[in-house]
């Protein structure tokens, strides 16, 4: 202190930040799912697979799994089907997260720039003559989740759905 300050009295609070770390890491580690698919929608098959195995490994409850499952089948098959406006391969990034009270799953991809959520639910009271096509798979996706979310980070379209999960031994 006194090599900067050198003789002067102290002009300023100081502070002191301690952090204790309590362990669980490792436990924390086998609790996260991530993948790397590329634009082709047989990728869409292996990724519930593998989010299948971790389900069973961390004991995911049935309805959870299910809405992860619709929640891959209809985003992924539109990221891959209207992002990308050339035939390059591309990465889509899918991220779960899993706590006691709560799944969370991020996918992210380079496509063009659009939030599923903006859109207007269709309306689900007309034929499908009167509705006309598409929004279903989405109005689906955002009933079936708790929250959904949309950002443009990096030049990364950033989708987060949010499933709450029933507390161990039911309520």
């Amino acid at each position: 202190m006194l090599r900067f300050h050198g003789e002067a009295e102290q002009a300023d609070d100081i502070a002191i930040l301690a952090v204790e770390c309590s362990g669980g890491r490792e436990e924390e580690l086998r609790r996260v799912f991530a993948l790397t698919l590329t634009n082709r929608l047989d990728e869409i098959e292996r990724l519930n697979e593998a989010f299948n195995e971790f389900a069973d490994e961390h004991a995911i409850p049935v309805g959870a799994r299910r809405s992860g499952n619709v929640v891959f089948d209809e985003l992924i098959n539109n990221v891959i089907n209207y992002a990308f406006d050339d035939d390059a391969e591309h990465r889509i990034e899918v991220r779960v997260e899993l706590n006691d009270q709560r799944l969370v799953i991020t996918i992210s991809d380079d496509g063009s720039p659009f939030n599923p959520f903006q859109t207007h639910p269709p309306d689900t009271a007309l034929s499908l003559d009167e509705r006309g096509l598409g929004g279903l798979g989405v109005h689906l996706v955002r009933n079936m989740m708790d929250e959904v979310s949309y950002n443009r980070r990096t030049g990364r379209n950033v989708v987060t759905l949010v499933k709450y999960l029933e507390p161990k031994g039911g309520r």
